[in-house]
């Protein structure tokens, strides 16, 4: 819980970016919480200025939330990482962002 709320109320991109990435450690998602938080922190950031660290984290986050849960299910979630994807990020995130819904896709079809 400390940890979401510090990725929910922090105002530095770096501290958020590091909670973050912290929740995909700790691999607790019930109720997709963490992954619904995730993905509104990164939309916030994508609408004021588009943080290409926070969006990266955020992507080994839920790719870590997905290998120990064994699905990321969670609609806001996955149009986060479509739109990190197809977004104006750094071609490192964009490719991370197009693996993970690779690698969703094939889990998906299992």
């Amino acid at each position: 819980d400390a940890l979401l709320k510090v990725a929910l109320s922090d105002r530095e991109t770096m501290v958020v970016s590091a909670a973050v990435r912290s929740l995909g450690k700790v691999g607790i998602n019930e109720g997709d919480e963490v992954t619904t938080a995730i993905s509104f922190i990164v939309n916030k950031y994508d609408l004021l200025l588009p943080d290409n660290s926070l969006a990266f984290e955020s992507l080994v986050a839920l790719e870590s939330l997905h290998e120990r849960t064994g699905a990321l299910k969670d609609p806001a979630a996955i149009r986060m990482i479509m739109r990190i994807a197809d977004g104006n990020y750094i071609a490192l995130a964009e490719a991370r962002a197009r693996a993970l819904l690779d690698k969703l896709r094939t889990s998906s079809s299992k």
